[in-house]
């Protein structure tokens, strides 16, 4: 199977084939969403909710990273896309240790191919370095973890490390050397150093894989380690967490503010978006799981998709400077409405499931502290704030001399992206289906 959609996703008008299977696997996952139950598959796979909804959400951003790039990319680009797509689905539902330290691990490779193969800037290759050695480093604790771990239980099983409730001789030193690789791959502020980089150095299609896909290994990694091991024997480390999740939160909203390039105000609240998801993680709740798998799944799709708008404003500028950029909306009304859309899906706005998830990670903050809460809100309030200044720089005031009308087609890009924000939107009167207890 991995050989055949390797063949399909080198040619750009057979990769419907290979997203077609892709989507029938997702199908084939998606059926009982909404059970409880951690369900074996075989001896190395398993699925739970908190798998499904991730799978379903790799199938749709590997659609909308396709079609987000130029037919002249995707003729190289397609098979790296469909790699990506593959390990991330393998990531969600592996059930052992090994094989999914090794798809951790394995996601690195075709995101850099696409960061040095297709990026636009010399720089290119320093980000992609970068990216690299960040996460391999902060990897290297936690395979000594895992080769603990099975040599002291005989087993990598996470079924069975679960049933034999092995997390009372876990100490914070332990916990914090099996969660390190996940805290700089949402990453955390102060680990986050990679990720500007890598967005701005990325073609559009490397950063919705990045922002849709592969900052959700470290959300997911950390729940499913604090599922399979007791996580209330290290209340040192989930305090020392859980500050350093929103105040730095709190920072990335004001780095926000002082942005003049797009897609690095968009990968800085990314930041923002997963301090909030931590947080909800740290609260050891129902509510704060839903809510942090919900904001997830949410961010998941809004993000890929004002990078995508990003890079259609800049084939009509030339330019990512919110300075230089002006005028969108007496340019391209469409693509105007495509900015508010996915700003609207990022910051929460009512009925989106967004919205929700909000209210239901600040919830789970006032659990923790009264302090935490009120932060968490704040966050909330900035974010709106700094989205809706971009949105207003970018679409109203008199139009830049750098402008140029496109005439390039991109109806069907743009379906693909009110397909992303119909989803965000619908998924609201499904809330049932991410709950997690």
């Amino acid at each position: 199977m991995m050989m055949g959609l390797l063949a399909a996703g080198s040619d750009y008008c057979s990769f419907s084939l290979a997203l077609s299977l892709l989507v029938l696997i997702s199908g084939s996952t998606m059926w009982g969403w909404g059970g409880r139950s951690y369900d074996l598959i075989s001896c190395w796979a398993g699925l739970d909710q908190l798998a499904k909804c991730l799978v379903f959400l790799v199938v749709v951003v590997t659609i909308m990273a396709f079609y987000s790039a130029s037919e002249e990319e995707s003729s190289g680009m397609g098979m790296m896309i469909v790699v990506s797509g593959v390990i991330a689905v393998l990531i969600f539902i592996c059930a052992r240790l090994f094989p999914f330290f090794l798809m951790f691990e394995a996601s690195l490779v075709p995101m850099f191919a696409i960061i040095v193969g297709w990026g636009n800037q010399p720089e290119r290759a320093q980000a992609a370095i970068s990216m690299v050695i960040y996460t391999s480093v902060g990897s290297l604790p936690l395979f000594l973890f895992i080769s603990w771990l099975t040599k002291s239980f005989s087993s990598d099983s996470i079924i069975m490390l679960k049933l034999l409730e092995s997390s009372e001789e876990l100490t914070w030193f332990l916990w914090f050397s099996a969660v390190l690789a996940f805290l700089i791959k949402m990453p955390l502020f102060g680990l986050h150093g990679w990720l500007p980089k890598a967005h701005v150095e990325a073609p559009v299609s490397g950063s919705v894989i990045l922002a849709g896909v592969m900052l959700k290994f470290g959300g997911y990694g950390i729940m499913r380690f604090m599922w399979m091991l007791s996580w209330e024997s290290c209340s040192v480390l989930s305090d020392f967490l859980l500050v350093s999740a929103i105040w730095g939160g709190f920072v990335s909203t004001w780095l926000c503010v002082v942005q003049a390039d797009m897609k690095s105000l968009i990968a800085y609240s990314s930041i923002s978006h997963m301090s909030l998801v931590m947080a909800g993680i740290l609260s050891c709740s129902g509510v704060g799981w839903s809510g942090a798998l919900i904001l997830m799944f949410s961010h998941g799709l809004s993000s890929p998709i004002l990078f995508s708008v990003a890079n259609y404003s800049y084939s009509i500028y030339q330019s990512r400077s919110m300075v230089l950029c002006k005028g969108l909306l007496k340019l391209q009304p469409m693509l105007t409405g495509m900015w508010f859309g996915g700003i609207a899906m990022a910051v929460g706005f009512p009925p989106s499931c967004a919205f929700f998830s909000e209210l239901s990670l600040i919830s789970s903050g006032f659990m923790q502290s009264s302090s935490a809460g009120v932060v968490m809100g704040l966050m909330c309030f900035m974010s709106f704030a700094y989205s809706f200044f971009l949105f207003m720089s970018i679409a109203h005031g008199g139009v830049s001399s750098l402008a140029k009308s496109s005439s390039e087609e991109k109806s069907f890009g743009y379906l693909v992206l009110v397909e992303g924000v119909v989803l965000i939107m619908v998924m609201a009167v499904s809330m049932d289906l991410f709950f997690i207890s």
